[in-house]
C-alpha cells in the first residue's frame, strides 16, 4: 500500500515518497519552513485580483490556497452558498442588484478578509464531505499533480505542507521575488488537468476555475494552517492510501 504520510526534516537533500512508493530528491532550499515563512505586512503594496472571488497577492508573502475539483461541490450546494455569500454582503447595506465583483470593490479591507473567511470555511466543510468523482482518490492522479508541485519549488516558490484529499488539495506556498504564484499554479492546474484527462479518456473540466486563497497574515496563522492540512484527512475520515500528506519539519 502507499504510504500517505511524509515528514521531512530541514537538513540537507533527503529522498521521500509522497503518496506512492515512487521516490524524488527535495532540498533544503525549495521548502518553506517556519525559519522560512514570510508573513502578510501591512507596509508593502498588496494586489487584489477579482472575479468571483476575491485573490490577493503580496511579494514573497506566504498564502494557503485550496484547490477543488469541478465537480467536488454539487450545483445545488454552490447556489445555496452564492444566495448565504450575497445575503451576507445584503445584510450590510449594500443593494441587491448590483455584481459582486462591484460590491467587492467598494468593501473596506477588514470586509473583504471577512467576506472572504465566510465564504471558504463553507465551502472546507462541504468538500471534506467527498463530493463528485473524487479522482484524487487514485495515487497515481495524486501524484501526477505533487510531482508538477514540487517542478516549481525552489524556483517559483517555497513549498510547504500540502494535502492532497479525494476532491480538493490545500498547500502552503511562498512566491519568490517577483514570481506571480496564482499564475504558476494555475499552470500547475491546466499542465495536471491534460494529464489526469488524457489518463483517465476524459475531456472537459478537471479543476474549479478559481482556487480560494488566503495571505497568510502571522506565524500563529502560518502554524495553524499547517495543524489544519495535517488533520484534514483525519477529521474527513480517510484511510491510508486515499490522501497524500506532506509535511516539512524545522
Amino acid at each position: 500500500m502507499s504510504r500517505s504520510l511524509v515528514i521531512l526534516k530541514f537538513s540537507s537533500i533527503k529522498t521521500c515518497s509522497v503518496g506512492t512508493k515512487n521516490s524524488f530528491y527535495i532540498h533544503m532550499n525549495t521548502l518553506l519552513t517556519d525559519r522560512t515563512f514570510i508573513p502578510y505586512r501591512h507596509h508593502i503594496p498588496t494586489s487584489i485580483r477579482h472575479r468571483k472571488l476575491p485573490h490577493w497577492q503580496q511579494e514573497q508573502t506566504c498564502v494557503f490556497v485550496t484547490f477543488r475539483l469541478y465537480d467536488s461541490l454539487p450545483q445545488h450546494l454552490r447556489d445555496v452558498y452564492t444566495h448565504e455569500k450575497r445575503m451576507w454582503l445584503l445584510r450590510r447595506g449594500w443593494p441587491e442588484d448590483m455584481q459582486e465583483t462591484d460590491l467587492l470593490s467598494r468593501l473596506s479591507v477588514r470586509e473583504k478578509r471577512q467576506f472572504q473567511r465566510y465564504g471558504s470555511s463553507r465551502y472546507q466543510r462541504a468538500l471534506d464531505k467527498g463530493g463528485g468523482e473524487c479522482h484524487l482518490i487514485d495515487p497515481t492522479n495524486r501524484k501526477m499533480f505533487t510531482n508538477s508541485l514540487h517542478h516549481h519549488a525552489g524556483h517559483a516558490y517555497l513549498l510547504g505542507d500540502y494535502v492532497v484529499m479525494p476532491n480538493h488539495v490545500h498547500v502552503l506556498v511562498q512566491p519568490l521575488p517577483g514570481e506571480d504564484v496564482q499564475k504558476r499554479l494555475g499552470g500547475v492546474r491546466r499542465y495536471t488537468a491534460r494529464l489526469i484527462n488524457r489518463r483517465l479518456h476524459r475531456t472537459g473540466a478537471f479543476w474549479m476555475p478559481e482556487p480560494f486563497d488566503h495571505l497568510v497574515r502571522s506565524r500563529s496563522y502560518f502554524r495553524r494552517y499547517r495543524q489544519y492540512i495535517r488533520l484534514n484527512p483525519v477529521r474527513a475520515g480517510l484511510k491510508d492510501g486515499e490522501y497524500s500528506l506532506f509535511q516539512v519539519e524545522d
